[in-house]
């Protein structure tokens, strides 16, 4: 799996509540690696191969700031690959994304805390996603 960079709707309201790419990457770093969950980073990844699966966990972050002090955001985490599928009556491959799991959360803070906020909503996000993928591994078969 692939931790994606941060997308953001708007940097320029991102910058005004004080979230930074690196300290959300960190942060579901971090998490996913307590958790057991095989994530790199997307800068560290090496070029995809045939027949190997890429899972791209996506962070998030459209917020708002009407010139207030406090700061509203909603952040969202999905797990998605990008695969080329035949679709009955046409012949041709179509591109399509497929969403195995996605999540958000909607939170208000002041602008200076509004970091750890996020920060705490994307770990919460990678908890809830690290539960789910575990669940859904295949069982060790006896003598493995």
């Amino acid at each position: 799996m692939l931790v994606q960079y941060v997308r953001f709707g708007d940097a320029q309201i991102a910058a005004t509540c004080d979230l930074s790419r690196e300290g959300i990457a960190a942060a579901l770093e971090k998490t996913l690696s307590d958790a057991g969950v095989p994530a790199i980073p997307v800068d560290q990844a090496k070029p995809p191969a045939f027949d190997v699966a890429r899972i791209d966990l996506v962070p998030e972050v459209f917020s708002f700031n009407d010139g207030g002090l406090d700061c509203t955001s909603w952040v969202d985490l999905s797990a998605e690959s990008h695969e080329n599928l035949h679709i009955a009556p046409v012949g041709a491959p179509r591109a399509v994304t497929v969403d195995y799991w996605r999540q958000g959360l909607l939170l208000e803070s002041g602008e200076t805390q509004h970091e750890q906020a996020v920060e705490g909503a994307f770990q919460k996000l990678a908890t809830r996603f690290a539960e789910s993928y575990r669940r859904a591994q295949p069982p060790k078969l006896p003598g493995q």
